[in-house]
């Protein structure tokens, strides 16, 4: 461009500043895929979004999980810049039933006797796996009762224990459940030796 003003001729430029097709960069945290335990909740941790412009891109989820319902779920991420580049991205999140073959094996336990105040007792019990159909456990040393003392579980896919065992004059009967984090498991259950009840509070982990 010349511009002529009062016979000095001035040179100048018109520059367009290019336009941004460098779309954003979209960071998932966590696992991908995730996986949750059916009947326990989801929290999802999110996502990082980068981008080469000083302005933040604008940033939509998309998608739910139902931790109550097996099944796989998605949720979908977009990021969009100021020059409307958009970036996508995807996680696959699975609710699975409870895997109790991950419960075989041995586990510290503190057991409480409600009926007895202050008494806590901790020992370690092993763990049994029965391929039955609901599969079974056996949880030895029970109580500190010895080896010969056994409480038999058969679990649902939900994680919860249903307790039911007799041996002469001993009955056992309760219920429980498995901790979301796949550390263990807790059962509440009442003991009658000799017409005698006791609450027990058990945590397996």
């Amino acid at each position: 461009m010349i511009i002529a003003t009062g016979g000095l001729l001035l040179l100048g430029g018109c520059q367009k500043i290019a336009e941004d097709k460098i779309p954003p960069v979209i960071l998932l945290n966590g696992q991908n895929p995730a996986t949750v335990l059916l009947g326990c909740s989801y929290t999802d941790p999110g996502a990082v979004v980068k981008d080469d412009q000083t302005s933040t891109p604008t940033f939509t989820v998309k998608g739910n999980v139902n931790p109550d319902s097996t099944g796989v779920y998605y949720l979908d991420y977009t990021a969009v810049d100021a020059d409307s580049n958009v970036a996508i991205a995807r996680r696959k999140v699975i609710v699975q039933p409870i895997d109790f073959g991950r419960y075989a094996g041995s586990f510290n336990v503190a057991d409480t006797l409600i009926a007895i105040p202050r008494l806590i007792t901790t020992y370690t019990s092993a763990i049994s796996l029965f391929m039955s159909n609901p599969r079974t456990y056996s949880a030895a040393n029970f109580n500190n009762f010895g080896n010969h003392f056994k409480v038999l579980f058969a679990p649902d896919s939900s994680g919860t224990f249903m307790v039911d065992y007799s041996f002469a004059d001993t009955v056992i009967s309760g219920s429980g459940y498995t901790f979301c984090d796949n550390s263990g498991f807790n059962i509440t259950y009442t003991v009658a030796i000799n017409d005698t009840l006791r609450q027990h509070k058990t945590t397996y982990r």
